[in-house]
């Protein structure tokens, strides 16, 4: 669980939209939420093409947080949300975003605690988008 910060994707940096979070070295928890905080309000920015949000412990309340955020975001291809202890509840908020994101190419919930209700509301989102492979 961490937060390395920033991390640069091939090309020379020319604006925020080129900045990838990415979430490997160890932090305490205050970091934890400040990084969230500022990972959402990029994705309200839709200034992040990719976001890595793996082993956070960012449970339901952070995950809903940031399917909020993806809702209607138009630059974010790449989202892992591996291993963070959310639900079904956080689940059918990611479903609903899904629902209306037409930009997302890979989403990682592998490792949470979603059940069979938050499995029926992702796949319902799911046969609907065109974007996710």
């Amino acid at each position: 669980k961490g937060v390395s910060g920033v991390k640069l994707n091939e090309q020379p940096l020319a604006t925020v939209s080129d900045v990838t979070y990415d979430s490997r070295v160890p932090v305490n928890n205050s970091s934890e939420r400040l990084f969230l905080s500022d990972a959402i309000r990029f994705l309200q920015a839709g200034k992040l093409e990719e976001l890595d949000l793996s082993r956070m412990e960012l449970r339901d309340e952070g995950a809903v947080r940031v399917a909020d955020a993806i809702r209607h975001d138009t630059k974010l291809r790449f989202l892992n949300l591996g291993y963070n202890e959310f639900n079904d509840d956080a689940a059918g908020s990611l479903a609903a975003a899904l629902r209306t994101n037409t930009t997302l190419e890979y989403l990682n919930l592998r490792g949470n605690r979603i059940g069979p209700r938050g499995a029926e509301e992702l796949a319902a989102a799911l046969s609907g988008n065109t974007t996710l492979q």
